[in-house]
């Protein structure tokens, strides 16, 4: 993606500092998040798992890092629960070269999870961008690898996620092609390769292989795998996320990162 509308020199042709070229960093990491506003149909009761293991960059950089290493869960007895067993976080910026080179790199990860009584587990899954701008030729380059989402089960059922890893390159060719209109919108991406059912759907899943980064369960909800919003400078990767549908309703989500960051003026 060319940044050609925000490159310059590093200063203006008066050569004022105060009107010499920074790059803005903007990264944020959350490990886990979760809510449920109707549990086992009764709308009296919710349940609320607040961010576990959040960073984000100030906006000169640096690094920002969270661990929540003791689980997390909200139970009612006999009812519905989230669980969480750890989550980490981090987000780390600078430059590359002095005014002509900038990085960040946003990941997250989140381990044992156990949703609605273990109808859904996650032994642990992972979420990890990077990006590097530049000002000379002027281009924006992002990567996404090191994500996973391992041990997915269903009902005790096991579901191998095969996750695409992609580099530079492999990120320019998937949004190659967008209109100017696209790009000035949020477009929905997947990262999904495959999805697999080794034993077979647990009873009320069903999967479009179509539509690799969903599945439905009845009674449950949607579970969505790997989603990948683009927008400018902005990618926003959430591996896993839940809307809990009836007699539960609500929402999960583990973990969720996004890498966006641009020169001024």
């Amino acid at each position: 993606m060319s940044i050609r509308r925000l490159a310059g020199t590093g200063s203006n042709s008066s050569g004022n500092p105060s009107e010499a070229f920074r790059f803005v960093y903007r990264g944020n990491a959350v490990g886990a998040a979760g809510f449920l506003t109707r549990i086992d149909g009764h709308d009296d009761r919710n349940c609320n798992l607040p961010d576990q293991a959040t960073s984000s960059l100030p906006v000169i950089g640096g690094r920002s890092k969270s661990r929540v290493k003791a689980p997390f869960w909200q139970i009612f007895p006999g009812k519905q629960s989230l669980y969480v067993g750890s989550t980490s976080a981090w987000a780390n910026g600078g430059p590359v070269e002095v005014d002509r080179k900038w990085k960040t790199e946003v990941c997250a990860e989140a381990h044992d999870i156990h949703l609605l009584k273990d109808k859904i587990t996650v032994a642990s899954v992972a979420a990890h961008v990077s990006s590097e701008f530049q000002l000379d030729p002027p281009l924006a380059q992002f990567s996404l690898e090191g994500c996973w989402i391992a041990g997915l089960k269903l009902d005790g059922a096991p579901v191998n996620v095969k996750v695409k890893a992609l580099g530079p390159e492999g990120m320019r060719a998937m949004v190659h092609g967008q209109s100017e209109a696209d790009r000035r919108r949020v477009v929905e991406l997947g990262i999904i390769d495959s999805v697999e059912f080794p034993e077979g759907m647990p009873p009320g899943v069903s999967y479009d292989p179509a539509i690799r980064n969903r599945i439905l369960w009845e009674d449950v909800g949607a579970i969505y795998l790997g989603e990948l919003l683009v927008s400018g400078f902005s990618r926003r990767l959430t591996m896993l996320r839940i809307e809990f549908g009836c007699p539960n309703k609500g929402g999960f989500c583990a973990p969720d990162v996004q890498d966006e960051g641009h020169t001024v003026p």
